[in-house]
């Protein structure tokens, strides 16, 4: 996939700094025999929506999963990595690579993951078996196009804002739970979102 999409938002980007656990999880999987699945690309992405009604779906994609070595992950549940306020992650679904496809890749949305469709299907078993590149492979498309999309719906209901610096990814491989943090951001504002968001977080 190509690498994610960044300000495709209704705010701007709200990174956090994770270059620590991008090289943490690739010494990890080095050490062990069990594929560990993270983000491929970038390791500062994010997305903020100021003037968010409540009760209102927002989807966000653009987040390219993969495992560090072949096999398969079972996506369980998501979450809202150290959430403040009342934000809640409603579904969650992957689909093939877009791209591939002739697709754009979803940025932020304020439709379901069932009406943005093309492949979203939250009601499926969720699972990723690509492998992430290896250095030299990000621009080969034979390997890159097989890396899936993945996105989340959320939502919320009170507050003058509310989100996290990224996304707890639960799934079970070989047998056993595994959590992913994502490092994607997400923050819903009541008005604008202010510059300066909690755990880290840049609003627009």
């Amino acid at each position: 996939m190509r690498r994610p999409l960044h300000g495709v938002t209704e705010g701007g980007n709200a990174p956090g700094s994770y270059g620590s656990v991008t090289r943490y999880l690739l010494a990890c999987a080095a050490c062990g025999s069990t594929p560990v699945l993270r983000m491929e690309g970038d390791s500062k992405v994010g997305v903020s929506f100021g003037n968010a009604a409540y009760e209102q779906p927002r989807s966000v994609g653009s987040i390219s999963l993969c495992l560090t070595e072949a096999g398969t992950a079972t996506i369980t549940s998501a979450a809202i990595h150290g959430a403040a306020g009342d934000i809640r992650v409603e579904a969650f679904a992957v689909r093939p690579n877009p791209f591939a496809r002739g697709l754009d890749a979803v940025g932020a949305e304020s439709r379901t993951l069932v009406e943005i469709d093309s492949g979203f299907d939250p009601g499926a078993v969720q699972q990723v078996s690509a492998v992430c590149p290896a250095e030299g492979q990000m621009d080969d498309e034979s390997v890159t196009s097989l890396i899936p999309e993945f996105a989340v719906q959320v939502s919320w209901s009170s507050g003058d804002l509310a989100g996290g610096d990224g996304i707890d990814v639960n799934y079970e491989i070989n047998g056993s739970q595994h959590t992913a943090l994502v490092p994607f951001a997400i923050w819903v504002c009541r008005s604008e979102c202010p510059r300066s968001l909690p755990n880290g977080g840049v609003g627009s």
